[in-house]
């Protein structure tokens, strides 16, 4: 009898979940970079890179979730005012920030330190990101 209580108790406290509120963490690492601050498309004027908007973030964004092992990004904050600070770049080129090559292999800091002037919301940048 101690052994079915026991046992009933378990099933009992196991099937509890406690609360319906499910949270998701947000990414925190992405092809080995674990101090982001933020997360950004294409990284340098210099190297052709366009404007790509707040239109351009969902793309953005599904591409981070996927090179760290998810199917797809779930929801995000974009940041439109600046400049920010430790913002990682998707690539740093026009070809390494298009979606059909986004790799690891050019996942990096552009500017060198991160930082990173918004420029008016053309240049804008991802942080609480979810994934899925």
């Amino acid at each position: 009898m101690k052994y079915l209580l026991i046992v009933l108790c378990l099933f009992l406290f196991s099937c509890d979940s406690g609360s319906d509120d499910i949270t998701e963490p947000f990414l925190t690492s992405v092809c080995g970079y674990d101090d982001f601050e933020y997360l950004s498309g294409c990284g340098s004027i210099s190297q052709g890179c366009s404007a790509y908007g707040v239109e351009g973030l969902a793309v953005i964004a599904d591409g981070y979730c996927v090179m760290a092992g998810y199917t797809n990004a779930v929801s995000y904050d974009s940041i439109t005012v600046g400049p920010v600070q430790n913002v990682l770049n998707i690539g740093c080129d026009s070809f390494e920030a298009n979606p059909d090559y986004y790799s690891c292999d050019n996942v990096e800091y552009c500017n060198g330190s991160g930082a990173w002037g918004i420029g008016g919301g053309d240049w804008p940048v991802i942080s609480n990101l979810v994934c899925e």
